[in-house]
């Protein structure tokens, strides 16, 4: 079932809607990520030190979650911007895989989804096999090829 142009026009506005919050948020984490940073210039710049080990550890925890979320948000604003340009191009709401229709309800749900849910559990599915995860290749452990540890020689 194709979509209807009233549908095409909620989407499109979920997509917007979704977009700008998504663009706000990331901003707020650059904020965030900005005076993280600035804590610790000021600190090494003349203000008072912390040089207790858990402020340190506080401090990495919270960059990490930071630049973590920070790279789920560009992923998202991407996939959303991906979802605009199928809507530009007529081929939103259809499956980039097999072709077929995504029911309204998965739209309605994640409206920037760019498969049906069978090829997105085979896109997953592809992309575990071949060891992806965020786009990043994962090396493979080869056992036979692991260099052997001489337990004489530890410590």
């Amino acid at each position: 079932m194709t979509l209807t142009n009233d549908q095409q026009k909620q989407f499109a506005v979920l997509l917007n809607d979704d977009l700008r919050t998504t663009l706000a948020d990331l901003d707020r984490s650059n904020s965030d990520m900005s005076a993280i940073v600035e804590d610790k210039s000021n600190e090494s710049g003349g203000g008072v030190p912390t040089n207790h080990m858990a402020d340190h550890g506080s401090e990495d925890y919270e960059r990490e979650r930071l630049m973590t979320m920070r790279i789920e948000m560009e992923t998202r604003a991407q996939m959303i911007r991906d979802a605009q340009g199928r809507m530009a191009d007529g081929t939103y709401g259809t499956c980039q895989r097999c072709g077929k229709p995504i029911p309204v309800e998965r739209l309605e749900a994640l409206p920037f989804a760019a498969y049906d849910i069978e090829c997105q559990e085979i896109v997953d599915a592809e992309q575990n096999v071949a060891g992806l995860k965020n786009d990043q290749p994962l090396e493979p452990f080869d056992a036979d090829e692991a260099a052997p540890v001489d337990l004489d020689r530890l410590p």
